[in-house]
């Protein structure tokens, strides 16, 4: 069956992209890892369900990786790995989908300028009319609001991929 070996493929390579990032020292947070390995498991899907559509932007990506980081500064060392980067790519770009989607202005704007432009708390809280005690309230609800779209989006791709098997 088709969709078994597509699920062993995933499996195999969502490992291996695990257990290298881990022996490179690249997990941030190791007591988050169930969720680490989860979100990788998910960007593979996204990127083998999207990858003949892909093929030469694929390339490209493996060639545009190494001029920039994530964060946009230049980056002198080797290119990212293709899949790597187009993982890099699609998460980004559903990220900013999802806070393009939020229902308050000021949670895309907290967000994106706490986590994208790195203003400062201070600044933030100024800006938006936030009370500095309540901003790490305010931010969790934001998070929370975003993770919601983002849980639902999920629910759809699984759906969908139940639905098309």
């Amino acid at each position: 069956m088709a969709d078994l070996a597509l699920v062993d493929d995933l499996v195999q390579e969502t490992l291996a992209l695990v257990i290298d990032k881990a022996r490179r020292g690249e997990i941030q947070q190791p007591d988050r890892l169930a969720g680490f390995v989860r979100s990788t498991a998910r960007n593979l899907l996204i990127a083998n369900r999207r990858k003949e559509a892909r093929y030469t932007t694929v390339e490209d990506a493996g060639v545009m990786a190494g001029l920039l980081r994530r964060d946009g500064e230049q980056r002198a060392a080797t290119p990212l790995p293709q899949l790597e980067q187009v993982l890099q790519d699609e998460e980004a770009r559903l990220v900013r989908q999802h806070l393009g989607e939020l229902r308050y202005d000021r949670d895309r704007q907290l967000l994106a300028r706490f986590y994208l432009s790195e203003d400062s708390k201070e600044k933030l809280c100024a800006d938006l009319n936030i009370d500095a005690e309540h901003f790490r309230r305010v931010l969790f609800r934001a998070r929370q609001r975003l993770r919601e779209l983002w849980d639902q989006r999920e629910k759809r791709q699984w759906i969908e991929l139940r639905n098309t098997g």
